[in-house]
């Protein structure tokens, strides 16, 4: 979740049926600021504006951000968490997943996958605000760990086809920031929120990622060189710009 300051202020703005979170941050800086985070939309205002000049930004913010969601019908799904119940199937990657959920008295709570059960084990002490986002995090990891191998498989596949580079470590996790990173140590970093999308898409972010082993920046050259591997790439980040909104767990 979006890390909230206590002197902030919350409002709503109503859209399609749907409350969506907007916060207002006051703090020490000289521009002013509109986002969409995880779970909200934030706006960041300097500290010393007049009362009217922050009521006509507001105003204004939230006129913006209605505009977006009208342009992109898909960004409302950012704040809409999903459910899942018992018996329920899961599709992604190319896998089916029935989903079997379990309470017990433990304070662990821990997922796993065995075949194409996924089990889900929940204490019984944990507060219903907060079983979204823990479901929502094993979820993420135990189909993430169960894909891993797979995924290296085809890391080392796209390196060994086209870039011949040394990888160290190969990482599949729940990340919102990005849909990947490339360390300088070498390392590859995917989100696994990947697993959603189609697998020409999944390629085009592994081959992303490892032409920066050669280029360590976005420069000309860098976008040369994921070209000459994959001339269509640009459809691919379209798709994820689009799609966002269906990869999430």
């Amino acid at each position: 979740m979006d890390a909230i300051p206590a002197s902030a202020e919350q409002t709503f703005i109503e859209w399609a049926g749907h409350r969506i979170p907007f916060v207002i941050i006051k703090e020490r800086r000289r521009s002013i600021r509109v986002a969409f985070g995880k779970r909200m939309i934030t706006l960041r205002l300097p500290l010393l504006l007049s009362p009217e000049n922050k009521s006509k930004h507001i105003e204004k913010s939230k006129n913006w951000a209605i505009d977006q969601l009208k342009i992109k019908p898909g960004l409302i799904q950012h704040f809409l968490i999903k459910s899942y119940s018992h018996g329920q199937w899961l599709s992604l990657y190319g896998r089916r997943y029935l989903l079997s959920i379990n309470f017990h008295d433990r304070k662990i709570n821990r997922a796993q996958v065995k075949g194409q059960l996924l089990e889900l084990f929940l204490s019984t002490s944990l507060p219903d605000h907060q079983r979204p986002e823990i479901i929502r995090y094993l979820l993420s990891r135990a189909i993430a760990n169960d894909c891993h191998d797979s995924i290296v498989k085809r890391v080392n596949e796209l390196n060994d086809q086209h870039f011949k580079q040394p990888v160290q470590n190969i990482r599949l996790k729940l990340n919102q920031s990005n849909w990947g990173s490339c360390s300088s140590k070498n390392n590859i970093n995917l989100s696994a929120r990947l697993l959603f999308a189609p697998s020409a898409v999944i390629d085009y972010v592994i081959i992303h990622e490892l032409a920066h082993l050669i280029q360590h920046n976005h420069s000309a050259r860098y976008w040369d060189l994921v070209a000459k591997v994959m001339p269509e790439y640009k459809k691919h980040e379209t798709w994820l710009d689009t799609h966002s909104h269906l990869c999430e767990f």
